[in-house]
């Protein structure tokens, strides 16, 4: 099959995407990056949500940290850590990153070679690369994703700390042989890849809990068609000149975004923003939970970055639905990665022994039988408290006529849940 604006020698077939895949608002493709996926997509097998993502990842890194959105006393500026997650090579990840670099050479031709990074392998790797730059704005590319939360996972790490801290904008500093480092008045955005397999596996749950892995949006990418074509220029020439238009308009818009300085939120907008904040984050729990807490800040740095791609001085209310979809678009990419699952194998386990035990609900000598006696009384206390502040299981006291048992039952079987069982977003 093609379509009148591909070359006669091209052939496209849609690809079936995975049972609960996220699906992507159409409000997500907002403005001239909009414009860009639009035009990519008869010439790339890119995922048009991933490739959104990475050109507003790309775009936020590139206006820089003096524009900014003063709300309810706190200051957010454009900035993105974004991962993308696939089945593998069939994510066409790395896909979507070319086409983000062919519009990157027409929209900002000049753009300093310090900008463009690729990997880092430590906290004090980060700080040296900062450091270093004559630009402090810089895009850092980490194709193996998992490899970066693997050294997370090593003790004496500072990877961690260093880009929760790098994602807040604050000075970092590193002590090396005595040598002290300092890097401030930097802009950071990081654009990773990994398969899904990979994150469940190497994100364990102390960067769930920390506030890690809520500083990135995950995004869900799959190959959603085939392409192909019978000739040796292949299809980038087609593409460039497809996209040439927006892309020059894109450059246009970050040159001018770079010098403005605050942005306001209209009076609708204003009005908008109240509502959604009011109503708060969904009823995800566990893992789902613990990396959509950072809406609200996720949220404002992308109104605030559609905004000015919009060439406007204040966030309207469309701003804040194409914000809304895509932060809506992560949020069910790690629905669909990770469910209700706490983020420890322990804990999950457990659950789902709950689950089956129904409101009889198990007793700790029952627990102890279910992992045939080889449970640690350590992990085994973690796991239930883990299942306790999810608010999907409740240890109760329950009467036998001399000491009371201890009994953990799901949450769902409780016959009267009690205040405190209302989650809140943080």
């Amino acid at each position: 099959m093609t379509t009148a604006l591909q070359p006669k020698f091209m052939r496209t077939r849609e690809v079936k995407t995975p049972k609960g895949w996220p699906e992507a608002d159409t409000a997500m493709f907002h403005g001239v990056l909009g414009d860009l996926v639009r035009d990519a997509s008869d010439f790339t097998e890119a995922d048009p949500a991933a490739l959104m993502a990475s050109l507003l990842t790309f775009s936020a890194a590139v206006i820089g940290n003096q524009p900014y959105l003063a709300v309810s006393g706190l200051k957010f500026s454009p900035a993105f850590f974004t991962v993308l997650v696939g089945h593998s090579s069939h994510g066409r990840k790395g896909t979507s990153a070319h086409v983000v670099r062919i519009i990157r050479d027409i929209a900002v031709p000049d753009l300093d070679p310090s900008f463009n990074r690729r990997g880092f392998g430590s906290g004090e790797g980060l700080i040296s690369r900062l450091a270093e730059a004559e630009d402090r704005r810089m895009l850092i590319h980490e194709d193996e994703f998992a490899q970066l939360l693997t050294v997370t996972n090593r003790e004496g790490s500072t990877l961690s700390a260093i880009t929760r801290m790098a994602w807040d904008g604050v000075p970092l500093e590193n002590n090396v042989k005595g040598a002290e480092m300092v890097v401030s008045d930097y802009h950071l955005g990081i654009l990773g890849h990994i398969t899904l397999d990979e994150l469940k596996r190497t994100l364990n749950p102390k960067e769930v809990s920390n506030g890690f892995g809520n500083r990135f949006l995950w995004i869900a990418s799959h190959r959603r068609k085939l392409v192909v074509w019978d000739d040796e220029i292949g299809s980038d020439a087609f593409m460039v000149s497809r996209v040439v238009g927006n892309a020059k308009i894109l450059g246009k818009r970050l040159g001018a975004a770079k010098h403005v300085d605050r942005v306001k939120f209209s009076d609708e907008a204003l009005d908008a923003w109240a509502d959604l904040y009011e109503a708060g984050c969904d009823s995800a729990s566990g893992t789902s939970e613990e990396l959509s807490a950072r809406w609200e800040a996720q949220l404002l740095r992308l109104a605030l970055t559609f905004a000015l791609l919009d060439g406007s001085t204040s966030v309207e209310v469309a701003h804040l639905t194409a914000a809304q979809a895509v932060w809506n678009y992560s949020a069910a990419t790690v629905k669909y990665v990770f469910g209700d699952s706490s983020g420890d194998p322990t804990a999950d386990r457990l659950q789902e022994a709950l689950k089956a035990a129904g409101p009889e609900g198990l007793t700790f000598t029952e627990i102890q039988k279910s992992w045939s006696g080889h449970l640690s009384v350590r992990n085994r206390d973690n796991a239930i408290a883990l299942l306790e502040e999810a608010g999907t299981a409740k240890l109760i006291q329950r009467p036998t006529g001399g000491k009371p048992q201890k009994v953990l039952i799901a949450a769902d079987q409780s016959a009267e849940p009690e205040a405190s069982d209302v989650r809140k977003c943080n």
